[in-house]
């Protein structure tokens, strides 16, 4: 997305509001069930996608890093068809980066939901729909 506003001429702005880190800001682990897959399982399916992604795990130019992901809820229908059936889930995830913007004890946290390519509740991604944003100290990532 960032790469195609550049290529249009026009300048990513940084979200309106940002969460503050502070000592007490917690680090959501993964939840214990989901309805399709294992929480363990989905997340390291979407890490995978995410390092593999050029916005993300493989930006060389702001040397991204993923240190973090957790799966912090159940599936949701992205995407219906016109009989209302689902072909598109959405999985919520947090997932923690740290790049050459972020302090060296602060890393930046995305609220990502993970699109699948079609109508299972699987690890085969098509990409992220990116939420709230906000910072937390590195040492609170699990």
């Amino acid at each position: 997305m960032i790469r195609i506003m550049q290529e249009l001429g026009l300048r990513a702005r940084r979200p309106r509001k940002w969460k503050t880190a502070t000592i007490s800001t917690p680090w959501e682990g993964n939840v214990s069930r989901l309805s399709g897959g294992s929480p363990r399982a989905m997340g390291e399916a979407a890490k995978r996608w995410l390092n593999a992604a050029e916005d993300w795990g493989r930006n060389t130019e702001r040397q991204t890093r993923i240190v973090g992901l957790s799966v912090v809820g159940d599936w949701f229908v992205a995407e219906r068809n016109l009989l209302g059936q689902p072909t598109k889930w959405g999985l919520p995830v947090h997932v923690a980066v740290t790049d050459v913007e972020t302090d060296d004890d602060v890393a930046r946290v995305y609220e990502l939901s993970m699109i699948t390519t079609g109508p299972q509740k699987n690890g085969n991604f098509l990409g992220p729909w990116v939420g709230e944003v906000w910072e937390i100290y590195r040492n609170r990532v699990r």
